[in-house]
Protein backbone atom coordinates (compact mmCIF):
# COMPACT_ATOMS: atom_id res chain seq x y z
CA UNK A 1 0.00 0.00 0.00
CA UNK A 2 2.65 2.49 0.51
CA UNK A 3 4.58 1.83 -2.77
CA UNK A 4 0.65 2.59 -4.25
CA UNK A 5 0.76 6.27 -2.32
CA UNK A 6 4.32 6.80 -3.18
CA UNK A 7 3.72 6.68 -6.95
CA UNK A 8 0.39 8.67 -6.47
CA UNK A 9 2.40 11.45 -4.55
CA UNK A 10 5.62 11.56 -7.24
CA UNK A 11 6.33 14.28 -9.16
CA UNK A 12 4.52 12.49 -12.19
CA UNK A 13 1.31 13.08 -10.34
CA UNK A 14 0.69 16.20 -12.54
CA UNK A 15 0.98 14.65 -15.71
CA UNK A 16 -0.87 11.95 -14.90
CA UNK A 17 -3.79 14.21 -13.79
CA UNK A 18 -3.35 15.23 -17.85
CA UNK A 19 -3.05 12.19 -19.12
CA UNK A 20 -6.14 10.41 -17.19
CA UNK A 21 -8.02 13.61 -18.60
CA UNK A 22 -6.76 12.72 -22.41
CA UNK A 23 -7.82 9.35 -21.70
CA UNK A 24 -11.10 9.98 -20.44
CA UNK A 25 -11.94 12.01 -23.41
CA UNK A 26 -10.42 9.15 -25.24
CA UNK A 27 -13.08 6.10 -23.72
CA UNK A 28 -15.56 8.77 -24.23
CA UNK A 29 -14.67 8.99 -27.80
CA UNK A 30 -14.00 5.21 -28.13
CA UNK A 31 -17.29 4.69 -26.67
CA UNK A 32 -19.06 6.70 -28.85
CA UNK A 33 -17.11 5.42 -31.89
CA UNK A 34 -17.32 1.94 -31.18
CA UNK A 35 -21.06 2.35 -31.14
CA UNK A 36 -21.72 4.36 -34.17
CA UNK A 37 -19.31 2.09 -36.61
CA UNK A 38 -20.59 -0.96 -35.24
CA UNK A 39 -24.67 -0.26 -34.86
CA UNK A 40 -24.37 2.08 -38.33
CA UNK A 41 -21.76 -0.09 -40.56
CA UNK A 42 -22.97 -3.31 -39.66
CA UNK A 43 -20.46 -6.19 -39.05
CA UNK A 44 -19.51 -6.31 -43.02
CA UNK A 45 -19.00 -3.21 -43.00
CA UNK A 46 -17.37 -2.40 -39.36
CA UNK A 47 -14.35 -5.35 -40.06
CA UNK A 48 -13.44 -3.68 -43.48
CA UNK A 49 -13.34 -0.39 -41.30
CA UNK A 50 -11.19 -2.13 -38.56
CA UNK A 51 -8.92 -4.22 -41.20
CA UNK A 52 -8.29 -0.39 -42.85
CA UNK A 53 -7.53 0.75 -39.69
CA UNK A 54 -5.32 -2.29 -38.11
CA UNK A 55 -3.28 -2.27 -42.00
CA UNK A 56 -2.41 1.45 -41.08
CA UNK A 57 -1.03 0.30 -37.73
CA UNK A 58 2.53 -0.90 -38.51
CA UNK A 59 3.52 1.42 -40.96
CA UNK A 60 1.94 4.02 -39.04
CA UNK A 61 4.88 4.01 -36.48
CA UNK A 62 7.31 4.78 -38.71
CA UNK A 63 5.40 7.95 -39.03
CA UNK A 64 3.49 8.86 -36.15
CA UNK A 65 4.43 6.95 -32.39
CA UNK A 66 8.04 5.92 -33.65
CA UNK A 67 8.52 9.75 -34.49
CA UNK A 68 7.15 11.07 -31.60
CA UNK A 69 8.86 8.88 -29.14
CA UNK A 70 12.05 9.55 -31.21
CA UNK A 71 11.70 13.44 -30.94
CA UNK A 72 11.11 13.18 -27.06
CA UNK A 73 13.94 11.15 -26.53
CA UNK A 74 16.62 13.03 -28.85
CA UNK A 75 15.36 16.34 -26.87
CA UNK A 76 15.17 15.34 -23.84
CA UNK A 77 18.09 12.85 -23.68
CA UNK A 78 20.19 13.52 -26.46
CA UNK A 79 19.64 17.13 -25.38
CA UNK A 80 19.46 18.79 -28.91
CA UNK A 81 17.53 21.52 -30.17
CA UNK A 82 13.91 21.61 -30.20
CA UNK A 83 12.91 22.98 -33.41
CA UNK A 84 15.82 21.68 -35.55
CA UNK A 85 14.50 18.64 -34.95
CA UNK A 86 11.29 19.25 -35.28
CA UNK A 87 11.87 20.76 -38.72
CA UNK A 88 13.61 17.58 -39.88
CA UNK A 89 11.26 15.45 -38.48
CA UNK A 90 8.32 17.39 -40.48
CA UNK A 91 10.58 17.02 -43.45
CA UNK A 92 10.36 13.20 -42.83
CA UNK A 93 7.24 12.29 -42.44
CA UNK A 94 5.62 14.12 -45.08
CA UNK A 95 7.86 12.63 -47.67
CA UNK A 96 7.80 9.41 -46.30
CA UNK A 97 4.36 9.72 -45.33
CA UNK A 98 3.06 10.74 -48.86
CA UNK A 99 4.46 7.85 -50.63
CA UNK A 100 3.24 5.55 -47.73
CA UNK A 101 -0.32 6.86 -48.09
CA UNK A 102 -0.34 6.02 -51.71
CA UNK A 103 1.00 2.51 -51.72
CA UNK A 104 -1.61 1.27 -49.10
CA UNK A 105 -4.47 3.09 -50.71
CA UNK A 106 -3.38 0.89 -53.33
CA UNK A 107 -3.35 -2.37 -50.88
CA UNK A 108 -6.75 -1.60 -49.72
CA UNK A 109 -8.50 -0.62 -52.54
CA UNK A 110 -7.34 -4.20 -53.94
CA UNK A 111 -7.61 -6.36 -51.25
CA UNK A 112 -9.95 -4.95 -48.36
CA UNK A 113 -13.65 -6.45 -49.59
CA UNK A 114 -16.30 -3.49 -48.32
CA UNK A 115 -13.99 -0.55 -47.60
CA UNK A 116 -14.86 1.76 -51.12
CA UNK A 117 -11.23 2.59 -52.80
CA UNK A 118 -11.74 6.97 -52.16
CA UNK A 119 -13.02 6.32 -48.61
CA UNK A 120 -9.68 4.04 -47.82
CA UNK A 121 -7.74 6.64 -48.98
CA UNK A 122 -9.00 9.74 -47.14
CA UNK A 123 -8.70 7.52 -44.45
CA UNK A 124 -4.93 6.92 -44.67
CA UNK A 125 -4.20 10.33 -45.94
CA UNK A 126 -5.65 11.70 -42.83
CA UNK A 127 -3.40 9.74 -40.73
CA UNK A 128 -0.30 9.43 -42.95
CA UNK A 129 0.07 13.37 -44.12
CA UNK A 130 -2.12 15.32 -42.24
CA UNK A 131 -1.98 14.11 -39.01
CA UNK A 132 1.50 12.86 -38.88
CA UNK A 133 2.58 16.77 -39.03
CA UNK A 134 0.36 17.83 -36.10
CA UNK A 135 2.19 15.07 -33.90
CA UNK A 136 5.77 15.58 -34.75
CA UNK A 137 5.14 19.72 -33.59
CA UNK A 138 3.26 18.00 -30.61
CA UNK A 139 5.56 16.02 -29.07
CA UNK A 140 8.19 18.72 -29.57
CA UNK A 141 5.79 21.09 -27.54
CA UNK A 142 5.48 18.12 -25.05
CA UNK A 143 9.56 17.95 -24.87
CA UNK A 144 10.45 21.53 -24.62
CA UNK A 145 7.67 22.93 -23.12
CA UNK A 146 6.07 19.90 -20.82
CA UNK A 147 3.48 17.27 -21.13
CA UNK A 148 0.09 19.36 -20.53
CA UNK A 149 1.02 21.10 -23.89
CA UNK A 150 1.00 17.57 -25.87
CA UNK A 151 -2.44 16.40 -23.82
CA UNK A 152 -3.94 19.42 -24.40
CA UNK A 153 -3.75 18.95 -28.58
CA UNK A 154 -5.01 15.09 -27.46
CA UNK A 155 -8.06 15.99 -25.85
CA UNK A 156 -9.33 19.04 -28.67
CA UNK A 157 -8.31 16.58 -30.95
CA UNK A 158 -10.42 13.35 -29.81
CA UNK A 159 -13.26 16.13 -28.59
CA UNK A 160 -13.32 17.56 -32.72
CA UNK A 161 -13.26 13.99 -34.28
CA UNK A 162 -16.27 12.53 -31.67
CA UNK A 163 -18.25 15.86 -32.07
CA UNK A 164 -18.14 15.34 -35.98
CA UNK A 165 -18.74 11.47 -35.59
CA UNK A 166 -21.98 12.56 -33.49
CA UNK A 167 -23.28 15.80 -36.01
CA UNK A 168 -22.82 12.90 -38.96
CA UNK A 169 -24.75 10.32 -37.48
CA UNK A 170 -27.75 13.25 -36.19
CA UNK A 171 -28.41 13.90 -40.11
CA UNK A 172 -27.79 10.48 -40.66
CA UNK A 173 -25.04 10.63 -42.81
CA UNK A 174 -22.64 8.34 -40.90
CA UNK A 175 -21.26 5.93 -43.55
CA UNK A 176 -18.84 5.06 -45.13
CA UNK A 177 -18.78 7.83 -48.07
CA UNK A 178 -19.24 10.91 -45.67
CA UNK A 179 -17.43 10.52 -42.77
CA UNK A 180 -13.85 9.82 -44.10
CA UNK A 181 -14.47 13.21 -46.42
CA UNK A 182 -15.50 15.50 -43.77
CA UNK A 183 -13.12 13.70 -41.14
CA UNK A 184 -10.08 14.71 -43.81
CA UNK A 185 -11.53 18.51 -44.58
CA UNK A 186 -12.12 19.52 -40.78
CA UNK A 187 -8.57 17.72 -40.12
CA UNK A 188 -6.63 19.80 -42.48
CA UNK A 189 -8.11 23.13 -40.93
CA UNK A 190 -7.66 21.93 -37.23
CA UNK A 191 -4.12 20.67 -37.88
CA UNK A 192 -3.36 23.76 -39.68
CA UNK A 193 -4.67 26.05 -36.27
CA UNK A 194 -2.98 23.80 -34.38
CA UNK A 195 0.52 24.20 -35.69
CA UNK A 196 -0.02 27.74 -36.09
CA UNK A 197 -0.89 27.92 -32.03
CA UNK A 198 2.12 25.96 -31.19
CA UNK A 199 4.17 28.17 -33.10
CA UNK A 200 2.86 31.01 -31.26
CA UNK A 201 3.46 29.15 -27.90
CA UNK A 202 6.89 27.91 -28.60
CA UNK A 203 8.36 31.36 -30.19
CA UNK A 204 9.51 30.43 -33.32
CA UNK A 205 8.44 28.82 -36.81
CA UNK A 206 7.98 25.06 -37.42
CA UNK A 207 9.11 24.24 -41.08
CA UNK A 208 10.22 21.06 -42.94
CA UNK A 209 13.82 21.27 -43.57
CA UNK A 210 16.06 18.56 -45.31
CA UNK A 211 16.52 14.91 -42.59
CA UNK A 212 19.42 12.94 -42.22
CA UNK A 213 20.09 9.22 -42.46
CA UNK A 214 20.69 9.97 -38.22
CA UNK A 215 17.13 11.15 -37.83
CA UNK A 216 15.85 7.78 -40.05
CA UNK A 217 17.83 6.08 -37.49
CA UNK A 218 17.07 7.16 -34.52
CA UNK A 219 13.32 7.13 -35.40
CA UNK A 220 13.20 3.44 -36.93
CA UNK A 221 14.86 2.53 -33.09
CA UNK A 222 11.43 3.27 -32.17
CA UNK A 223 9.42 2.36 -35.01
CA UNK A 224 10.67 -1.03 -35.67
CA UNK A 225 9.15 -1.71 -32.24
CA UNK A 226 6.18 -0.42 -31.98
CA UNK A 227 4.97 -2.00 -36.12
CA UNK A 228 6.04 -5.44 -34.49
CA UNK A 229 3.66 -4.65 -31.55
CA UNK A 230 1.45 -3.49 -34.45
CA UNK A 231 1.26 -6.65 -36.04
CA UNK A 232 0.77 -8.31 -32.72
CA UNK A 233 -2.32 -6.39 -31.63
CA UNK A 234 -3.98 -6.17 -34.46
CA UNK A 235 -2.89 -8.61 -37.53
CA UNK A 236 -4.91 -11.50 -35.98
CA UNK A 237 -8.08 -8.85 -37.51
CA UNK A 238 -6.41 -8.50 -40.84
CA UNK A 239 -6.19 -12.25 -41.09
CA UNK A 240 -9.64 -13.30 -39.77
CA UNK A 241 -11.11 -10.13 -42.31
CA UNK A 242 -9.45 -12.03 -44.79
CA UNK A 243 -11.33 -15.27 -44.10
CA UNK A 244 -14.42 -14.59 -41.89
CA UNK A 245 -15.60 -11.21 -42.70
CA UNK A 246 -18.76 -11.66 -40.38
CA UNK A 247 -16.59 -12.88 -37.41
CA UNK A 248 -14.08 -10.34 -37.89
CA UNK A 249 -16.91 -7.84 -36.98
CA UNK A 250 -17.89 -9.00 -34.41
CA UNK A 251 -14.31 -9.89 -32.93
CA UNK A 252 -13.70 -6.36 -33.84
CA UNK A 253 -16.41 -4.90 -31.71
CA UNK A 254 -15.43 -7.15 -28.93
CA UNK A 255 -11.74 -6.68 -29.39
CA UNK A 256 -12.68 -3.10 -29.43
CA UNK A 257 -14.56 -2.80 -25.98
CA UNK A 258 -11.97 -4.70 -24.17
CA UNK A 259 -9.41 -2.23 -25.26
CA UNK A 260 -11.09 0.49 -23.44
CA UNK A 261 -10.01 -1.05 -20.61
CA UNK A 262 -6.53 -0.42 -21.32
CA UNK A 263 -7.20 3.14 -21.21
CA UNK A 264 -6.19 3.82 -17.32
CA UNK A 265 -3.03 2.04 -18.10
CA UNK A 266 -1.96 3.96 -21.44
CA UNK A 267 -2.13 7.08 -19.24
CA UNK A 268 -0.09 6.06 -16.88
CA UNK A 269 2.34 4.75 -19.14
CA UNK A 270 2.27 8.20 -21.26
CA UNK A 271 2.84 10.29 -18.32
CA UNK A 272 5.36 8.25 -16.50
CA UNK A 273 7.36 7.47 -19.99
CA UNK A 274 9.65 9.89 -19.55
CA UNK A 275 10.75 9.13 -16.08
CA UNK A 276 11.79 6.03 -17.35
CA UNK A 277 14.21 7.86 -20.06
CA UNK A 278 15.51 10.78 -17.38
CA UNK A 279 18.20 8.56 -15.70
CA UNK A 280 20.60 8.97 -12.54
CA UNK A 281 23.33 7.17 -13.45
CA UNK A 282 23.95 6.97 -9.85
CA UNK A 283 21.01 5.43 -9.12
CA UNK A 284 18.89 3.43 -12.04
CA UNK A 285 16.85 1.63 -10.49
CA UNK A 286 14.68 0.80 -13.24
CA UNK A 287 12.69 -2.67 -11.75
CA UNK A 288 11.42 0.19 -9.21
CA UNK A 289 10.18 2.34 -10.93
CA UNK A 290 8.18 -0.46 -13.28
CA UNK A 291 7.12 -1.92 -9.93
CA UNK A 292 5.70 0.69 -8.88
CA UNK A 293 3.04 1.60 -11.78
CA UNK A 294 2.77 -2.34 -12.13
CA UNK A 295 0.88 -2.28 -8.32
CA UNK A 296 -1.39 0.27 -9.55
CA UNK A 297 -1.89 -1.99 -13.01
CA UNK A 298 -2.63 -4.85 -11.21
CA UNK A 299 -5.54 -3.16 -8.89
CA UNK A 300 -7.23 -1.80 -11.77
CA UNK A 301 -7.18 -4.55 -14.22
CA UNK A 302 -8.44 -6.81 -11.69
CA UNK A 303 -11.48 -4.82 -11.29
CA UNK A 304 -11.75 -4.00 -15.02
CA UNK A 305 -11.67 -7.64 -16.19
CA UNK A 306 -14.21 -8.79 -12.98
CA UNK A 307 -16.44 -6.03 -14.61
CA UNK A 308 -16.28 -6.96 -18.41
CA UNK A 309 -17.10 -10.59 -17.37
CA UNK A 310 -20.21 -9.36 -15.76
CA UNK A 311 -21.27 -6.85 -18.09
CA UNK A 312 -20.58 -8.46 -21.21
CA UNK A 313 -24.06 -9.56 -22.22
CA UNK A 314 -25.55 -6.23 -22.53
CA UNK A 315 -23.02 -5.51 -25.67
CA UNK A 316 -25.79 -7.10 -28.20
CA UNK A 317 -29.03 -5.57 -26.19
CA UNK A 318 -27.20 -2.33 -27.42
CA UNK A 319 -25.83 -2.88 -30.92
CA UNK A 320 -28.10 -5.52 -31.87
CA UNK A 321 -28.53 -9.42 -31.73
CA UNK A 322 -26.65 -9.50 -34.90
CA UNK A 323 -23.28 -8.94 -32.07
CA UNK A 324 -24.37 -12.04 -30.06
CA UNK A 325 -20.95 -13.67 -30.51
CA UNK A 326 -18.95 -10.84 -29.43
CA UNK A 327 -20.51 -11.54 -25.76
CA UNK A 328 -17.79 -15.06 -25.46
CA UNK A 329 -15.41 -13.25 -27.46
CA UNK A 330 -14.95 -10.16 -25.03
CA UNK A 331 -14.99 -12.71 -21.55
CA UNK A 332 -11.97 -14.56 -23.61
CA UNK A 333 -9.85 -11.13 -24.36
CA UNK A 334 -10.05 -9.94 -21.27
CA UNK A 335 -6.72 -10.96 -19.94
CA UNK A 336 -5.36 -9.02 -22.23
CA UNK A 337 -5.53 -5.94 -20.36
CA UNK A 338 -3.53 -6.88 -17.60
CA UNK A 339 -0.87 -8.46 -19.88
CA UNK A 340 -0.74 -5.41 -22.09
CA UNK A 341 -0.95 -2.69 -19.99
CA UNK A 342 1.27 -3.87 -17.14
CA UNK A 343 3.79 -5.21 -19.72
CA UNK A 344 4.82 -2.02 -21.02
CA UNK A 345 6.32 -0.74 -18.04
CA UNK A 346 9.16 -3.42 -17.89
CA UNK A 347 9.80 -2.50 -21.91
CA UNK A 348 9.85 1.53 -20.66
CA UNK A 349 12.43 0.11 -17.97
CA UNK A 350 14.46 -1.23 -20.83
CA UNK A 351 14.55 2.28 -22.41
CA UNK A 352 15.81 3.89 -19.53
CA UNK A 353 18.65 1.71 -19.00
CA UNK A 354 19.65 1.92 -22.67
CA UNK A 355 18.85 -1.34 -23.60
CA UNK A 356 16.66 -0.50 -27.08
CA UNK A 357 17.87 -2.94 -29.27
CA UNK A 358 17.00 -5.49 -27.33
CA UNK A 359 13.30 -4.14 -26.57
CA UNK A 360 12.94 -4.07 -29.92
CA UNK A 361 14.40 -7.81 -30.47
CA UNK A 362 12.14 -9.06 -28.42
CA UNK A 363 9.08 -7.14 -30.07
CA UNK A 364 10.18 -8.25 -33.29
CA UNK A 365 10.60 -11.85 -32.39
CA UNK A 366 6.96 -11.78 -30.32
CA UNK A 367 5.09 -9.96 -33.39
CA UNK A 368 6.67 -13.21 -35.82
CA UNK A 369 5.42 -15.85 -33.12
CA UNK A 370 1.94 -14.16 -33.43
CA UNK A 371 1.85 -13.40 -36.62
CA UNK A 372 2.85 -17.04 -37.63
CA UNK A 373 -0.14 -18.34 -34.89
CA UNK A 374 -2.38 -16.30 -36.48
CA UNK A 375 -1.90 -17.20 -40.32
CA UNK A 376 -1.62 -21.10 -38.31
CA UNK A 377 -5.44 -20.97 -36.30
CA UNK A 378 -7.39 -18.31 -37.86
CA UNK A 379 -8.03 -20.14 -41.17
CA UNK A 380 -9.13 -23.23 -39.42
CA UNK A 381 -10.31 -21.48 -36.35
CA UNK A 382 -11.70 -18.71 -37.19
CA UNK A 383 -12.08 -16.33 -34.18
CA UNK A 384 -11.38 -18.81 -31.48
CA UNK A 385 -7.88 -19.22 -33.56
CA UNK A 386 -7.54 -15.23 -33.02
CA UNK A 387 -8.15 -15.73 -29.05
CA UNK A 388 -5.49 -18.24 -29.02
CA UNK A 389 -3.14 -16.68 -30.71
CA UNK A 390 -3.58 -13.26 -29.29
CA UNK A 391 -3.78 -14.78 -25.57
CA UNK A 392 -0.42 -16.76 -26.26
CA UNK A 393 1.44 -14.10 -27.90
CA UNK A 394 0.78 -11.40 -25.30
CA UNK A 395 1.56 -13.78 -22.42
CA UNK A 396 5.09 -14.82 -23.69
CA UNK A 397 5.66 -11.36 -24.66
CA UNK A 398 5.02 -10.12 -20.81
CA UNK A 399 7.06 -12.67 -19.38
CA UNK A 400 10.05 -11.59 -21.60
CA UNK A 401 10.24 -8.03 -20.71
CA UNK A 402 10.14 -8.93 -17.09
CA UNK A 403 12.98 -11.35 -17.32
CA UNK A 404 14.89 -9.13 -19.73
CA UNK A 405 14.36 -6.25 -17.32
CA UNK A 406 15.64 -8.19 -14.20
CA UNK A 407 18.39 -9.61 -16.69
CA UNK A 408 19.38 -6.11 -17.80
CA UNK A 409 19.07 -4.34 -14.27
CA UNK A 410 21.72 -7.05 -12.44
CA UNK A 411 24.07 -6.41 -15.06
CA UNK A 412 23.83 -2.22 -14.56
CA UNK A 413 24.11 -2.60 -10.92
CA UNK A 414 27.35 -5.19 -11.72
CA UNK A 415 29.00 -2.41 -14.06
CA UNK A 416 27.81 0.25 -11.85
CA UNK A 417 29.94 -1.28 -8.62
CA UNK A 418 32.66 -2.08 -10.83
CA UNK A 419 32.83 1.22 -11.86
CA UNK A 420 32.57 2.83 -8.46
CA UNK A 421 35.63 0.21 -6.61
CA UNK A 422 37.75 1.04 -9.98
Amino acid sequence: MSRVKQALRSKTAGNSAWALGDQATSFVSTAVSAYLLTSRLGTTGYGAFAATYNLMGPPLAFIQSGVMLSVLDRIIRERKDPQQIARAYLGYVWTVGTTLAILLSLYVARFVKGMPPLAGALFIGTEFIVMAGMWVTTATMQAARGYRYAARVRIIVTAVRTTLMLTLALFGKFNLTWFPATQAAVFVVLAFLLHRWQETVYGARFRPSRFTKSDVAASSVYAVGLSAIGVQDSYDQVVLQSHYRDDAGRYAAAYRIVSLGMMPLSAIANATHMDFLDVNESSNDQIHKARKFALLGIAYSAVFCLGVIIAAPLVPKVLGHKYDGSVTMMRLLVPLVPLRGIGTFPMNGLLGLGRNKLRTNLLLGSAAFSLTLYLVLIPHWSWKGAVVGTVISESVLFAAAWIALFRCQAAHNRNRITADVG
